[in-house]
This record gives structure tokens, C-alpha cells and sequence, in this order.
């Protein structure tokens, strides 16, 4: 009798204990699908967001209800917690199993802004033959000089075990540090691997690539400044334009929703500008704050050089403003790297027309005319001519153009040199794959001796795979292909392991940032926007922190992984813990 009680008793526990496994899986599994279907272009994933978000689920479904079987268990942080860690770590060992598989690979690092850290980007080709970009890691060390960027790559490379042979070379965004360095790291990373490249990152806009080169005299630093805060100050009234429309002759809010509008209005309507900015700092019907920032943008207004710049500046971008779009396209959907080679070219010729003492002079004729304003450097903005020694004026011009403008436009084509020269080198190595139903065979057997003279582990397999290719291609009747469209196709389940050198030649390529990939999350900007919304939380550990930042950067992964093994796992633990207490 005493067997049969005992034996009851246990089977109740274990029933008791599955029903509460069963009851944490529906619990879990609804935390599960808030962080998947979570789109972090409206919230940010917070320990907080997550319990709030779980719990207003919960009360609007019988999950809670527990039938009176045992007492509902309270939500900590600490069981969220314990979720994320786990979400983010099945999240970080899905990115590690496809670098595994990765043949070819580059690294990005950017420095955080306002921080001492760096972050560390992963880019590859995955079996499907498709470019992933894939947000690494952060670490609290500041990518300042050569030596610490060499230290954080040859730290990522062992932490991570990844193949020095498939290393392809750095990538960077416009804000980093790494253009200062080039030189040095590209001597720096050809030990690990010769044919490791430095790379600007594609997906910068080419508007931003020339105001980043243009911002590096300090003219051109506080020209850009002072449109940031135009259009920011014009920003302020959007939602109560009457105010101010009588000073700018009715002209709406959208004539000054963009930086290129204001770059447009300001040389448009100079004078318009000038005095609406003088009524407003003078006016005390407006807030106190705004007349103060229209007076001192006044005196950043109301300058020769100002009026000088902007006229330049608008002439040359509309030229990048037409480029942008079509490279943009070429980087994006239809990959050619000679196009973008041609595009950069292109504006560099253009550039050249406006290097000149005649140019420089037409210019500050038309500013001093549009602004009333003799002389460079007039610090008070008389409008009346001044008695001036010759000597000063011309000393001031020549200044001003070679410190300024000459300075301008030389930055703004170094960078757009140095290109042009990637682009021009990827072209030379992997363009005849954009043109591989055109060319002749003596074309095609041109391009891949010089291949092969490059990359000497390229068998001459290559050119019977490239023969196929193009049959399969004629008969599909594929004129125009990319290198992403010869990817894909060669990675279909029926050509798998046949185009094995034509692989390797794609991966190279498109494992580099010269292109774009279709990732989410990926930049600087929605990295900070993370960081700053978890700062304003309270974390109970550093890797807590971690584990979110991976979920909101990688949420790609996030929505397309299967986490059942991890809410099965995590209830188990919690229903038997919740027993034993």
C-alpha cells in the first residue's frame, strides 16, 4: 500500500512537472515570437521592452491561467534575461557555423562615435551564393591609429578562428578612421594575406563620400557646419511655417526640407535668406532661442566666403546628384565594376574644369555682386567697400583659392582617385563575368590569363567551367548577367561542387564591400541609435548588454532561426528549479 502511494505521489510530481514545462514553453514561446517579429525601425529590444510587451500579450490570452495546479510564477528580469543570452548566443553560432563554410571573407571596423569602442562587421558569401553582411562584435578598444585597428583585426581573426587565407582585406564607412592609415595597413594586412585589399565601404553615398573630402580644410568645415545648422534651424519651424513664410516669399517648407534644398535656396535667394535670419535674430515675437541661433547664423551666413562656396557647391552637386542614382544601381542591383569605374572618372574630368584662375575669379565676382561682399576674410560684413592696401586683397584671394577652393576640389578627387583605381582593378580581374555570353574566346582567354596571373591557386579548370558556363547560359537565352546572377545560378543544388574555380573568383569578389548586400541593420548610424536607447536602461551584467546588441543588429538572423530547442530547453529548467523551490 505504502509502494502504491509513494509511487502515485511520484507520478503526480512528474505530471505536475510537465504541465509546468508545458506551461514555460508557452510562456517562452510567446517571448520568442515579440523578439522575431519586433521591427527594430520602430522599437528597440530592451530587457524592459521585452517583459512589457510579454505581459501585455499574456493578459490578453489564457496562458497565465495555471487551472489552479500550482501558483502562477512571477516574470523576472532575470528569467528575460536568461531567454536573450540564450536567443543571442544560438544567434552568434549560427554566424560562426557560416563563416566555418566561408571560403572568402572581410572585416569592418568602425569606431563608435562618443565612445571607446569599435565595432566589428563579417562579410561573406553564403552557400546560396549570396553576400551577407553580418554585425560581429563590439569591443572597448578605439580604432585611432594603424597599431590599434592591426591589433583589433589580428584579435578578431584568432577569437573567431577565421582562415588568414580567405581574409580579403578591410572595409571602412566614411566615418572611420582607417582612410588616414591606408597606407600603412595595406602593407600591415599583406602578411596575413597577399591579396588582402583596403576598401571603402559602397554603400556610402557618393554626395556624403565629396563632403566628407571637401570638410577637411576649415573653410569647408564650417561651410558644411553651417548648413547642418540652416537646415536644422529651418527644421524648427516646420510645423509653423506661417511665422516665418512672409520672410522667405511664401515659399513652403519643402523648398528647405533637404540640405540640397538649402543648398539651392541659399544660392537662389542669398539675400532672402540673409534677411530673414537678421528679422528673426532682431524680432522678439520669435523664442529667445531661435533669435539667438538666427543672429549667430547670420554672422556664419553673411560672409563672402559663404556665398562663394555655396555657388560652387551647387554647380558641382547637381553633377554628383545625377552620378548618385546611376552608382547606386551599379554597386546595388546591376554589378559592373567598369560603370563604376566610368562614373568616378567621369566626375574627376569634371572637376578638372573647375581648377582654374578663370573659374576661381568668375565665382568671386558673381559672390561679391549676389552678396554685396568685397573681400574675403571681412569679419564685420560691411556693406561698403573698405580702403584696402592691393596687396591685401590679392594676398587674401590667392588664399583663399589655394587654401580653400583649389584645396577642395584636389581632396574631393584624391579620394575619388583612389576610387576609381579599386574600381578600375576589380574591373581588370572579374569583369568578364558582366560580359561573359559577349566575348570571343580570345577575349575570354585574355581576361583569365591575366586572372591567373593574379591568383596563382586558380587552376586552368577555370576556362572549361567558363565554356559551360556560357552554354548554359545561350541556352537560356541570358545576355545580360551580374556577378550576383552567375553566383546564384552556380550555387543551385545542381551545379554544386562543378564550377569550383568560378566559385572561388566569385566569392573573392563579392565578399569585399565594393558592392552592396542585402542585409538589415548593418550601419553606424543604426548601431548608435542601439547603443544610446540600452544606455538609458540598467543592466545587470556587461554580457546581458552584448546579447542585446546582437539581437537588434542581427535580426536577420533573428526571424529565420528556429529557437524551439532553446524554449524547450529553458522551460525544462525553469519548471524543474520551479519545483525544487
Amino acid at each position: 500500500m505504502y509502494r502504491k502511494l509513494r509511487k502515485r505521489k511520484i507520478d503526480d510530481e512528474n505530471d505536475l512537472i510537465r504541465l509546468k514545462n508545458k506551461y514555460w514553453e508557452k510562456l517562452f514561446g510567446a517571448a520568442v515570437d515579440i523578439l522575431q517579429f519586433t521591427n527594430i525601425d520602430d522599437n528597440i529590444i530592451t530587457i524592459k521592452y521585452v517583459a512589457e510587451k510579454h505581459k501585455s500579450c499574456l493578459s490578453q490570452t489564457n496562458i497565465l491561467d495555471t487551472r489552479g495546479l500550482f501558483s502562477t510564477p512571477t516574470l523576472t528580469f532575470e528569467i528575460y534575461e536568461r531567454l536573450i543570452s540564450l536567443i543571442a548566443n544560438n544567434v552568434m553560432a549560427q554566424i560562426q557555423n557560416e563563416l566555418k563554410d566561408a571560403r572568402y571573407f572581410s572585416i569592418t571596423i568602425d569606431s563608435v562615435p562618443d565612445t571607446d569602442q569599435s565595432a566589428i562587421y563579417v562579410r561573406y558569401v553564403d552557400e546560396d551564393g549570396i553576400p551577407k553582411k553580418r554585425f560581429l562584435d563590439i569591443i572597448n578598444k578605439k580604432g585611432d591609429d594603424a597599431l590599434q585597428l592591426m591589433n583589433i583585426l589580428h584579435e578578431t581573426l584568432d577569437k573567431y578562428d577565421l582562415n588568414h587565407q580567405g581574409f580579403m582585406g578591410f572595409s571602412y564607412n566614411i566615418d572611420s578612421n582607417i582612410p588616414a592609415y591606408r597606407a600603412i595597413l595595406k602593407s600591415s594586412i599583406k602578411p596575413i594575406n597577399e591579396f588582402a585589399e583596403i576598401v571603402p565601404c559602397s554603400s556610402d553615398p557618393l554626395s556624403l563620400v565629396v563632403i566628407k573630402a571637401a570638410s577637411s580644410c576649415s573653410e569647408g568645415n564650417a561651410f558644411f557646419t553651417t548648413i547642418d545648422e540652416l537646415f536644422n534651424f529651418f527644421l524648427f519651424f516646420k510645423n509653423r511655417w506661417d511665422e516665418i513664410a512672409f520672410l522667405l516669399k511664401n515659399l513652403p517648407y519643402s523648398k528647405f526640407s533637404s540640405k540640397n534644398q538649402i543648398y539651392r535656396r541659399l544660392n537662389k535667394n542669398w539675400s532672402m535668406i540673409v534677411y530673414a535670419l537678421f528679422h528673426i535674430s532682431e524680432n522678439m515675437s520669435f523664442p529667445r532661442n531661435m533669435s539667438i541661433k538666427a543672429y549667430f547664423l547670420l554672422k556664419k551666413v553673411k560672409r563672402l566666403e559663404t556665398c562663394f562656396i555655396t555657388m560652387f557647391w551647387e554647380d558641382i552637386i547637381k553633377k554628383i546628384t545625377e552620378l548618385e542614382g546611376n552608382l547606386l544601381k551599379h554597386v546595388s542591383t546591376e554589378i559592373n565594376f567598369y560603370e563604376i569605374y566610368i562614373i568616378y572618372q567621369s566626375l574627376i574630368l569634371f572637376l578638372n574644369n573647375f581648377r582654374t584662375n578663370e573659374v576661381f575669379r568668375d565665382y568671386k565676382i558673381l559672390a561679391s555682386t549676389k552678396s554685396n561682399i568685397l573681400h574675403f576674410n571681412n569679419n564685420i560684413h560691411s556693406e561698403k567697400p573698405q580702403m584696402r592696401f592691393l596687396v591685401d586683397d590679392i594676398d587674401k584671394d590667392e588664399k583663399f583659392k589655394i587654401n580653400t577652393y583649389f584645396f577642395m576640389i584636389d581632396k574631393i578627387q584624391t579620394e575619388l582617385k583612389y576610387r576609381r583605381e579599386i574600381y578600375l582593378d576589380l574591373s581588370l580581374k572579374f569583369s568578364f563575368l558582366d560580359n561573359m555570353t559577349k566575348l570571343t574566346d580570345a577575349q575570354l582567354f585574355v581576361e583569365l590569363e591575366y586572372l591567373q596571373n593574379i591568383f596563382i591557386n586558380i587552376s586552368y579548370q577555370i576556362s572549361t567551367e567558363c565554356d559551360e558556363l556560357r552554354l548554359i547560359l545561350n541556352k537560356t537565352k541570358t545576355e545580360n548577367t551580374s556577378i550576383k546572377d552567375i553566383s546564384t545560378l552556380i550555387s543551385e543544388q545542381s551545379f554544386k561542387n562543378y564550377f569550383t574555380e568560378l566559385e572561388k573568383i566569385i566569392k573573392m569578389a563579392l565578399c569585399i564591400s565594393a558592392t552592396n548586400c542585402q542585409v538589415e541593420h548593418s550601419s553606424m548610424s543604426v548601431l548608435s541609435k542601439v547603443i544610446t536607447s540600452l544606455k538609458s536602461t540598467n543592466f545587470i551584467n556587461k554580457h546581458t548588454y552584448n546579447a542585446l546588441i546582437h539581437i537588434n543588429m542581427d535580426q536577420e538572423l533573428l526571424k529565420n532561426l528556429d529557437f524551439e530547442c532553446v524554449i524547450k530547453d529553458l522551460a525544462r529548467r525553469e519548471s524543474e528549479l520551479d519545483h525544487y523551490y
